[in-house]
Parts: C-alpha cells; sequence; structure tokens
C-alpha cells in the first residue's frame, strides 16, 4: 500500500470522526437542553401547587377574619384568594395536560376546592344576614377545615408526584452529562492515540524522508559526510490537537452557558427560585460556624399589575430589568438577589453581624427606588414592600425564614405608612392565639 494511499485513509478517518463527533455533540447538546426544559417545568409545577394552596389559606384567613371583626377590610384577601385559587388551578391544569394521573388529581382537589368554597360563602353570607351565630357554628363544625386537610392531602400527593418526576428528570439530566463527559475523555484518548499514530506514520514515512534528502543534498553539495540522525519537526498535528482541544473547549462552554441558563431569570439575569432554598440553608448552616446571622428580604412591587395591565407587558418588563438593577446596586458585595416569580423579588444578606447593615440595605433599597421611572412618556413612581426575617431569631430553615419574610411584606402592604418591616414572631403568636380563641376553637 502507497504512501499517498495510506494518508488519503488517515485523513479520511480523522475527517469522517470530526463530523461524527460534531454531530454526537449536536445531539447531545438538543438532549440535555430539552431535559433542562422539562426539569424547569417540574419545578414551575411545584411552585404553582404551593401558591395554589397558599392561596387558599389566604381565602380562609380572610373568612375568618370577617367572621370575628366583620371588617369587610378582610374579604379582600378572601375574594383575591379564590380568584388567585383558581387562575393556579388552572395553570396547573394546563401545565399537566400531558399526565393524565395529574389531571385526575387535580380534578380531585377541584372538586374540594369547590366544597371548600361552598362553605367559606355560606358563612360569609350568613354573617352579612346578621346570623354570625350560625357562621361561627359551621366554622365549629370543621366542614371547612375537614374539607382544607383534603385538599391539603390531594395538593401534597400531587406535589410528591412531580417530586418524583423531578428527580427522575434531573437523574436522566446527570446521567446524559455523565455521558458526555465519559465520551470526551474517550475521545481525548482516541484522538491522542490516533494523532500518535498519524504523526509517526507521517514523521516516518514523509516528513523525515523528505528533510533527510534535502539535508543530504546539502551535505552533498559541501562535500561532507551523510547521516540519517537527523529529526522534524510535526506542526500539522499540533494543529490538529489543537482544532480537537477547541472543539471541547466550546462543548464545555455551551453546558455551562445551558446550566446558567437553567438557574437564572432570563429577563433580569437574576438568580431564580431554583437554588433560593438550598442557597439559603448554605448560608444558615455557615452563619452557625461563623457566629453571624443570615437575613431574607422579601420584596414585593406595589401596584404593578395596574402599570402592567395599563401600559403593556413590554413596560412591565423595563420596570423588571430597572428594579433588578437599583437592588444590585443597593446590597453589599456578598449578598445576592433573586427573582421568584412576577414581581417578587427575595435578598439574602450573608454573615450579618450587626442590625445596621441590615437596616442600611432597606434604607439603600427604599432609597434607591425614591427617583421615579420614565416609560412611554410616563413618569412612574415603583415601591417595593419588603418583609425581613433573621435566622436564626425568627426560623431556622429557609422555608419558614421566607415564609416569615412573606409574613412581613404583606403586613407593609397593609399599611402605607412603612416601607419595610421586620417579622415579630411574638406578635403573629398572639395574633394566631388571638384568633383562635374567638373561633372557639382548642
Amino acid at each position: 500500500m502507497s504512501v499517498r494511499l495510506k494518508l488519503t485513509i488517515f485523513l479520511s478517518i480523522l475527517f469522517i470522526t470530526s463530523i461524527g463527533n460534531s454531530l454526537f455533540f449536536f445531539i447531545l447538546e438538543a438532549n440535555n437542553e430539552n431535559k433542562i426544559k422539562w426539569v424547569t417545568h417540574t419545578n414551575e409545577v411545584i411552585y404553582t401547587s404551593e401558591r395554589l394552596l397558599s392561596s387558599l389559606k389566604d381565602a380562609e384567613t380572610g373568612q375568618r377574619g370577617y367572621l370575628i371583626t366583620l371588617n369587610p377590610s378582610y374579604l379582600t384577601p378572601y375574594y383575591s384568594g379564590k380568584e388567585e385559587s383558581q387562575i393556579r388551578l388552572n395553570e396547573l391544569k394546563s401545565l399537566t395536560s400531558d399526565n393524565p394521573e395529574q389531571q385526575e388529581r387535580l380534578s380531585t382537589i377541584e372538586h374540594h376546592i369547590s366544597l371548600k368554597n361552598a362553605v367559606l360563602a355560606h358563612t360569609i353570607a350568613l354573617a352579612e344576614h346578621d346570623r354570625i351565630g350560625e357562621a361561627i357554628k359551621i366554622v365549629l363544625q370543621d366542614r371547612g377545615k375537614l374539607f382544607m386537610d383534603k385538599i391539603r392531602g390531594n395538593i401534597n400527593e400531587f406535589i410528591h408526584a412531580e417530586e418524583i418526576l423531578l428527580e427522575l428528570r434531573k437523574s436522566e439530566l446527570h446521567k446524559s452529562r455523565e455521558m458526555m463527559t465519559s465520551v470526551i475523555i474517550v475521545e481525548v484518548i482516541f484522538y491522542s492515540l490516533f494523532a500518535i499514530l498519524t504523526f509517526s506514520f507521517i514523521n516516518e514515512r514523509l516528513f523525515l524522508p523528505i528533510k533527510l534528502l534535502l539535508s543530504n543534498t546539502a551535505k552533498m553539495k559541501k562535500g561532507e559526510k551523510i547521516d540519517n540522525s537527523d529529526d522534524c519537526l510535526n506542526d500539522e498535528m499540533g494543529m490538529l490537537l489543537s482544532s480537537f482541544y477547541s472543539m471541547s473547549k466550546k462543548v464545555n462552554d455551551r453546558e455551562r452557558a445551558l446550566h446558567h441558563r437553567a438557574i437564572h431569570d432570563e429577563l433580569t439575569g437574576l438568580k431564580n427560585r431554583a437554588t433560593v432554598f438550598d442557597e439559603i440553608d448554605s448560608a444558615i448552616k455557615e452563619s452557625i460556624l461563623t457566629d453571624s446571622k443570615v437575613v431574607v428580604f422579601f420584596l414585593d412591587l406595589d401596584k404593578f399589575k395596574q402599570i402592567n395591565d395599563s401600559l403593556g407587558h413590554d413596560a412591565g418588563d423595563i420596570i423588571l430589568k430597572e428594579t433588578a438593577s437599583r437592588l444590585r446596586s443597593s446590597i453589599r458585595s456578598d449578598d445576592h438577589v433573586f427573582r421568584v416569580g412576577g414581581d417578587e423579588f427575595i435578598i439574602l444578606l450573608r454573615k450579618v453581624q450587626k442590625q445596621s447593615e441590615i437596616n442600611n440595605v432597606a434604607n439603600n433599597i427604599s432609597d434607591a427606588f425614591n427617583e421615579p421611572i420614565t416609560i412611554k412618556g410616563s413618569i412612574l413612581s415603583v415601591q417595593p414592600s419588603i418583609g425581613i426575617a433573621i435566622s436564626p431569631d425568627d426560623a431556622k430553615n429557609s422555608e419558614e425564614l421566607l415564609r416569615h419574610s412573606d409574613t412581613a411584606m404583606y403586613e407593609v402592604k397593609n399599611n402605607d405608612s412603612q416601607k419595610y418591616k421586620f417579622y415579630n414572631r411574638n406578635k403573629q403568636k398572639d395574633v394566631d392565639e388571638k384568633n383562635i380563641d374567638k373561633l372557639g376553637i382548642s
């Protein structure tokens, strides 16, 4: 077999494997992107499920507040909770339309919600017609509680099914990435051996003979002794390996970019809710070792929905981007900002040693929003309601810390004179006990 034919075979093999490698990695990337999409989708289903349960609790809280005080303002969270629960239920139906089992669970949940809402509406109607005694009697019969327990159980079962699905999809994504890593390692080894073999062949059969021929020709002209000890360099093979490693780097860069997209909000560039619980729990563990505190700010933009509805989603997007920018400029270098959905943001403060550090950040945020935003010729004043919770003072895990900061945030919304508020565990306990006593529940 001639040198030319062997060289052609080597180059043909190299060309084919390069094309095959590119196609293979393209397929793997597309597969990984699809898996990341489903992981994000499942997280959205779980989050929406939690919002559904939260809206039902808001409706129930409004009903209880109205029965206790007969204050019509408590009907606002009742009606908004009912409306939001229907919206979240419809979202879940749409998100799980390809899952018959989850659709069946949602049908059961919807049935129990209708029964629960019927009880709430009946007691409110009785109270509105000065029959509060009958309304309280119905409450004490625990019919609403029975339906709520069923709803909670159904939703927990629904979420559990999604969590199992989420773990399965995460596992598939992890295996896919492991396979990609293994393929890269195998291909690095393969191309290295192939490069060595190709270099040995070309050097021995082409470059070395030519160099030796030229060298010996020159020596012959000078009358010097001819020998075969000269070596040659292999620049061509170096270029080949450089191209391969460049291609591998691009694959790794794309994978990192996909991972970044999975945990960041596309509109604002902030981290999304995918890692917020883990990061808060990690900060709490770190605070135990450093004898410091962890602080969570829960922010919600006031009247954002009205602005979004009146000026359009483009204006809403501008406000969200500007909000993200102002929050970034208001925090310390070690703090983190998350956009967890809609107009809700979370700020995580690590290693807090003094109360003044918390106040400074809160004041920085308030000052940052004193400047109005101009959109389409409209000058808009956008203000956030801020609820603050501290670990370990208020809670020792991420879920409770977020819930308490959310509670404090809603207290700010109900009090226009405050820009931010700290969660008050003792006050909340007194309110809960007072409500229980008035309802006669032990």
